[in-house]
């Protein structure tokens, strides 16, 4: 479809928008939406069109630090009135140098200045057309290519959103290339977020950044604070073009890493600029992931031991809340409220990588909160992978009415107690991969707070409470300090097992082991030779087992 990128930001500019565009509507690959909010423009498809954006930028590219002029023309027969929004922005998103208002009775910033748009006074046209002016300065050396991307409204002035004619124009500005000889690493395609092997093989983009033949380069690679391993690359790369580089493997250890990729000794001799040599990413190494039961509070510290943000675009992302959580003292919670450049853009919460092969019934559970704004309306996405990241598929997806659990609420949302709902989902099809990795994908639309608490993975048996004889099963105080008891009712006479397993899934306490009739039981236990943070209490008879989470403090 083409219609997938304006949403009401352009349109009824006989009224509300005549303003300026709402931030986030320039059709960039940061800003782009789908087309399922009821908001979404009505009129005629998005049509792309080019030349709509010119600067005096020099074919050769821009230098970083010099500000240029930017003109943008909006042009239909027979229409008076016309909008526009433009960003400057790399593939990413990221916003790339700074726009300057040099007519301020036409044109105005918003969206923390990474947008330039019209007012009120800059709607109305002359002759079918209308043309706004700024300025733009330019990132600093070694940012590479910005994109000036632009969405422009030619409104037939109607008051309504009907009729209107939405345009998408660009303008690719690359970067001049450094005089003389600047080697760097723009790009790490391995490792990714996860390895599943202690062993692997790097991949990276090296980059002439300069105006001279790259003809060698040292390209150094490094995990954490470990001495550098040094490849001697030799070929003929020219000014502005990129390569990928296949390095010798290296080893990990299982866990958290950060890998550093950094040239020297460009034709071996000195780089002209070093502010582009470097590139570093995070990985996490697992060969086999965390035994179930798998559980997640979000009490300690954020994000989670094990667990990984992936933020694209530097902005608002998963934060830890303690201002409303499902149970506990916390929970996670990703603020699309404030979130003003957020529309379209996502943001992953990455557990850890889970070992699903010791149940045949596995089972996710989580609690959600989640209020809507009309016309804004963000998504929850769960997906897994049992591929070490090559491939993820959809588990689950909501947004909206859907996924609120609490009515529209043009505030910024904080949920009661009564205000969460536990979603389930069955992970039987994926129950033979040892090393799954899912993700929690907030998409926003800038509308409400969501949070997420209490996650959860195990044998299904040990989450349809159900399936056992036990019942009214409370654990409490809870976070406890020294002691905790546990009450439950048994529908039959069974073997009972009290178990204390740590967020890894290790048993670290056996906490009581006896057949009981029928009846009503409370029991003490110590908790003092614990060290503190969240366990697993997992309370089993013949037929099943539930899972309570205890936080010892």
């Amino acid at each position: 479809m083409s219609a997938v990128f304006i949403y009401d930001a352009f349109t009824n500019f006989g009224s509300t928008n005549q303003n300026g565009a709402a931030p986030g509507y320039t059709g960039s690959p940061g800003d782009g939406i789908s087309c399922n909010n009821p908001s979404c423009h009505t009129g005629s498809p998005v049509t792309n069109v080019t030349g709509w954006i010119t600067s005096n930028v020099p074919v050769g590219g821009y230098v970083g630090g010099t500000t240029y002029n930017i003109t943008a023309t909006a042009t239909y027969a027979g229409r008076v009135k016309f909008g526009f929004e433009i960003s400057p922005q790399d593939v990413n998103g990221a916003q790339k140098g700074i726009m300057v208002v040099t007519d301020g009775t036409h044109t105005q910033l918003s969206g923390s200045n990474k947008y330039i748009t019209h007012t009120l006074s800059g709607t109305s046209g002359t002759s079918g057309s209308h043309t706004w002016t700024f300025n733009w300065t330019a990132p600093a050396q070694g940012s590479g290519t910005v994109t000036l991307y632009g969405a422009f409204n030619c409104s037939n002035n109607n008051g309504a959103s009907t009729g209107d004619l939405i345009y998408l124009s660009n303008l690719v500005v690359p970067e001049a290339p450094t005089n003389g000889i600047d080697a760097g690493i723009s790009a790490i395609s391995s490792p990714l977020v996860y390895v599943c092997n202690t062993s692997f093989a790097p991949i990276v983009s090296l980059t002439n950044y300069g105006t001279t033949t790259l003809t060698s380069v040292n390209i150094n690679y490094k995990v954490d604070n470990n001495a550098p391993t040094t490849f001697a690359w030799t070929g003929s790369l020219a000014s502005t073009l990129s390569t990928p580089i296949n390095l010798p493997a290296v080893s990990a250890t299982t866990g958290s890493h950060t890998f550093t990729v950094y040239t020297s000794s460009p034709n071996g001799g000195n780089d002209a600029f070093n502010g582009n040599d470097t590139s570093k990413t995070s990985f996490n190494v697992s060969t086999i992931g965390t035994a179930l039961p798998f559980t997640e509070g979000f009490e300690a510290t954020f994000p989670p031991v094990g667990w990984t943000i992936v933020n694209p675009d530097n902005g608002y992302t998963w934060t830890k809340n303690t201002s409303a959580h499902h149970s506990g003292t916390a929970s996670a919670k990703m603020d699309n409220f404030d979130y003003t450049s957020g529309a379209g853009k996502y943001d992953d919460l990455v557990a850890p990588t889970i070992n699903l092969s010791s149940s045949n019934s596995p089972a996710l559970t989580f609690y959600v909160a989640y209020a809507y704004i009309s016309g804004y309306l963000d998504t929850l996405q769960v997906l897994i992978s049992t591929d070490c990241g090559t491939t993820f598929t959809s588990i689950y997806k909501k947004g909206g009415p859907t996924l609120a659990t609490a009515g529209q609420d043009v505030n910024s949302f904080v949920p009661t107690s009564a205000q969460w709902r536990q979603e389930t989902i069955d992970l039987t099809p994926y129950h033979a991969a040892n090393n799954a990795i899912i993700i929690f994908r907030n998409i926003s639309e800038y509308g409400n707070n969501l949070y997420l608490d209490d996650i959860n993975i195990a044998d299904a048996s040990g989450i349809y409470e159900e399936q056992t004889s036990l019942f009214n099963v409370n654990v409490y105080p809870n976070p406890s300090k020294d002691n905790i008891t546990v009450d439950f009712n048994l529908n039959n006479h069974s073997p009972v097992t009290i178990k204390l397993y740590d967020i890894y899934g290790k048993m670290v306490g056996n906490l009581f082991t006896q057949s009981l009739e029928k009846g009503s039981y409370t029991y003490k236990f110590n908790l003092n030779n614990y060290s503190s943070g969240i366990y697993m209490l997992n309370i089993s008879d013949a037929q099943g087992t539930l899972i309570k989470k205890i936080v010892i403090q």
